[in-house]
């Protein structure tokens, strides 16, 4: 029998009622979006796998910088500040670092500025820090000075058309060294709110530089083989900023090349990402615009992160201690002088002869050579170190034999 889909829907109808009919249209409908809803994990993995391939990075990272595992590039940020007014053309250093400072106020302390990173720097544009340590392999020492160089190029024409005219007029640059805690920061920035930002009083040894014959401090001026010290903040150590000029090396293109000399605190030691840090910044609309315009750069150092170890500890002992081994010394050392006058003298006596008169006075003068040479424990000099077989351990093992040796010879 042929039965008609409208009436066999009907009797379903009627057996089940209505309940039941929303019950299972709800299971369809249910059943139905679990289905897609397994399907989206699928489907965004899909989505990302398509970006990284046609970007060559995350969605979210650089191209090729160093926030990539094996990338070598610099990373780049702009960013825009907006001032109450248009702000005149810095005509002096002074200004140009009150500018400066107004800036990092802007970024870190009102957070009123909107920083975006960038997939890749701009065409022509690079910084590279190079440590200048002979035969470098990751490893550094606290407490000592080392020269690092920062080498930066910079085409303005590729930025804005109106940084040409900007540079021309500051030729500027803003450096420092930054080192953070490979463990505990995970991606290293520049962009990081510092406690206390250190001062030239607190990081110049020697003290700071001034402007010219005016006795002010210039808080970013630096020399080159002027030393450094970092500050420790938290899980970072900073170097403060220094202003180095921009050199026009071809038409266009602007570089700008320094060593700076640095030092890591003593009790700083562990494993830091180390980067260089570069900024330029320049008004827009030929200097008559309330904005300006910043340009961060970072770079890490050959193969990214840099251990600085603690320097070997050497105790000293005090001048009081001396004094008085060296009297213990002089007095062992009589005793056994007369000791071994009293052998040679007697050494044809009949108990010198049944004792070996030979062997007692070698134990003797075994011993004046460990007392005579005990100096050589105070950690002063390498040699020190090198004679210590020869004229410590030596004479106390032939000691040692001749005793034992003896006392054989007496049990049998």
């Amino acid at each position: 029998t042929i039965h008609h889909p409208l009436r066999i829907c009907e009797r379903r109808m009627k057996r089940d009622g209505p309940e039941h009919e929303e019950t299972s249209d709800f299971r369809r409908v249910g059943g139905s979006t679990w289905k897609h809803a397994r399907l989206m994990p699928q489907t965004l993995f899909f989505v990302f796998f398509l970006l990284s391939v046609c970007h060559g990075a995350g969605p979210y990272g650089t191209k090729n910088g160093y926030d990539n595992e094996g990338g070598t590039a610099p990373i780049c940020w702009d960013s825009q500040v907006r001032w109450e007014e248009a702000r005149v053309a810095p005509n002096t250093t002074q200004q140009l670092d009150e500018n400066f400072n107004s800036m990092n106020g802007k970024l870190f302390q009102e957070q009123d500025v909107d920083v975006t990173l960038r997939r890749s720097c701009y065409d022509g544009m690079n910084l590279k820090v190079t440590p200048n340590v002979e035969d470098f392999e990751g490893r550094l020492v606290t407490g000592q000075e080392y020269s690092f160089r920062l080498d930066l190029q910079f085409v303005p024409l590729n930025v804005e058309k109106d940084a040409f005219l900007a540079v021309n007029t500051n030729k500027t640059t803003w450096m420092r060294l930054l080192l953070c805690d490979t463990i505990r920061t995970g991606f290293c920035s520049p962009f990081i709110e510092q406690g206390d930002i250190p001062t030239s009083e607190q990081t110049d040894l020697g003290g700071p530089m001034t402007y010219g014959t005016t006795g002010q401090v210039n808080e970013y001026g630096y020399k080159e083989g002027k030393a450094l010290i970092g500050v420790k903040d938290g899980l970072h150590i900073f170097s403060r900023y220094i202003r180095w000029e921009l050199e026009e090396s071809e038409p266009g293109v602007y570089n700008s090349s320094v060593d700076i000399t640095f030092m890591v605190p003593i009790g700083s030691g562990g494993f830091y990402f180390f980067l260089s840090h570069a900024i330029i910044f320049f008004d827009v609309e030929n200097n008559t615009s309330p904005f300006q315009y910043r340009i961060d750069i970072a770079d890490a150092a050959p193969n990214n992160v840099v251990e600085f170890y603690e320097p070997p500890q050497i105790n000293t002992i005090t001048q009081e201690f001396k004094i008085a081994v060296i009297c213990v010394c002089c007095i062992l050392g009589a005793a056994e002088i007369y000791l071994l006058a009293c052998v040679i003298w007697y050494r044809n006596n009949q108990v010198l002869q049944l004792a070996q008169a030979p062997f007692l006075a070698l134990l003797i003068i075994c011993g004046m050579i460990v007392t005579g040479t005990v100096f050589v424990f105070m950690p002063t000099r390498n040699v020190y170190c090198n004679l210590r077989g020869l004229l410590i351990q030596l004479p106390l093992t032939l000691m040692a034999a001749i005793l034992v040796g003896r006392l054989w010879r007496g049990y049998f």
